[in-house]
Order: structure tokens, then sequence, then C-alpha cells
């Protein structure tokens, strides 16, 4: 990308001596105000004297207007044009968050919806969460995901940062439901096996968990199958009991 403008007396800084160093400065604005998009531009620098119209530089001094700041350096020009160097300094924007707050209900054991939060302002923007239901997350870039794994109300705040303050941020509350859990029927078939049926949130994750010791706590019985309810909350499944128990235990457990 190329853009030509003309610029007169912008010399802002004679410090040295009289004409050097020169130290121009453009806004990044082209001639009728409007700001300039990102790309490769060149200066050419022309040496005046009261006297009339200088020598200029034979080669333009290329650099980017991006994101990143930069500080490129040039080869001297004949004995006008030495030093020469050009300083971008991006002006970077604050964030500011334009997604409405997340869904506000949720079921535990069922995945919630992945909610994808935005927000305008100088890239790159990261997001981070706090108050999140249990199992829940927010990914970097601003997508909220997760199975909650606990019921409750749960307040927090998402926050969009880039580095430049302030950190915009906005408040949620997500109230997460439990659906009870339970088994319907038990069906023994032929050999070792059981069919049973059950009813529990729809959509939702679940496992069976198994044992031959009732005195054992929840969390040493044996994890069996795990799958996911219908749309209606509704499961069947097979699963196989160890020859020779003449008792078995079975639960249930969401996700």
């Amino acid at each position: 990308m190329r853009s030509t403008g003309f610029s007169g007396a912008t010399a802002k800084d004679y410090t040295a001596s009289a004409n050097n160093p020169i130290d121009p400065e453009w806004d990044c604005r082209d001639k009728n105000g409007a700001l300039v998009p990102d790309g490769n531009y060149k200066f050419w620098i022309q040496y005046a004297e009261n006297s009339g119209q200088g020598p200029y530089t034979t080669d333009g001094l290329l650099w980017t207007k991006g994101p990143t700041a930069s500080a490129p350096t040039y080869s001297n020009q004949g004995t006008n044009f030495i030093n020469m160097s050009v300083t971008w300094t991006p002006v970077t924007v604050a964030p500011t968050i334009t997604s409405a707050a997340p869904p506000s209900t949720g079921t535990v054991g069922v995945p919630y919806t992945p909610y994808l939060c935005t927000a305008t302002g100088t890239a790159p923007i990261t997001f981070t969460a706090t108050g999140l239901p249990t199992g829940m997350s927010i990914s970097a870039p601003g997508v909220i995901f997760g199975t909650p794994t606990a019921a409750g109300l749960f307040n927090g705040t998402i926050t969009a940062s880039n580095g430049t303050a302030p950190d915009a941020t906005q408040a949620f509350s997500i109230d997460v439901v439990e659906v009870p859990v339970m088994f319907a029927t038990a069906e023994k078939l032929g050999g070792d096996f059981f069919l049973m049926t059950g009813t529990g949130p729809a959509n939702g994750r679940y496992t069976v968990l198994s044992t031959s010791d009732l005195s054992l706590p929840p969390g040493s019985w044996t994890e069996g199958i795990t799958d996911t309810f219908n749309g209606a909350g509704e499961f069947s499944v097979t699963v196989p009991v160890p020859p020779g128990e003449l008792e078995y235990f079975f639960r249930l457990r969401v996700p």
C-alpha cells in the first residue's frame, strides 16, 4: 500500500542546531482526516532552506503500520540524510464487552451450550471469568463451556483484557438445577446380565456404579457404563453381574 502526503512546517524538534535533527510527526490520517488502514508505507524526506527547495531522499523509508510498535533505521542517503529512523507507536484501545451475559440456567450433568463472549478494542483480547459453576470454564478467546457438576446459584464476573487499562467486566448469574436420577426397572437376562432402565436429566451424562459390598462408600464402587440420557431423560442399559454373586448393588451417578 502506498500513501502520498505533504507536510510543511511539521518539525517539532531542532535541538542540535538550526536544522538538525528534524523530528516530523504524522497522525496516520489521510487528507480527509480518516485513519489510514494498517499496511506498508514509505516516507520521502526533502531538505529545504529559505533559498528554495533542496534535495530529497532517493529511496523511501519503508515502515509498517500495524498492531506492534517498531523503530526501523535506514542507511544514510548523502550528507543531508543521516541517522534516519521511523518510530511507530500504535494507539491501543481498551476492551469493551459487546456480548450479553451468558444464559442464566444450567442442569447438573447436562453440557452447557457453548457461549461465545465478544468484545471490541485492540486485539488480541483475552477473557477470564470468576464464579462459574463447578465443572465449567472459559477459554482465552471467550468461549464458556463445560458440564455443571453441582447445583446452586453461581454469581461471577467475566473480564476482557488486552493490556490497556481499564479491563472490561460483566456480571453474570447462572442457576444450576439438579434433576433426580433413579432406576426404574431391572430385569435379569440370560447369563449374568441385567437390563436396567431409569430416568434423569434430558441429554445429561450418567455413570452406572456397582459393588458387592454395600458398606463401601460410593467413591469405592466400581465405575461401569457411562452414557447419555435421551432427549426425554430416559436410559436403558445392559450391565453385567460377576458370576456367583448372590447380591450385587448398583448406583446411578450424574454426571
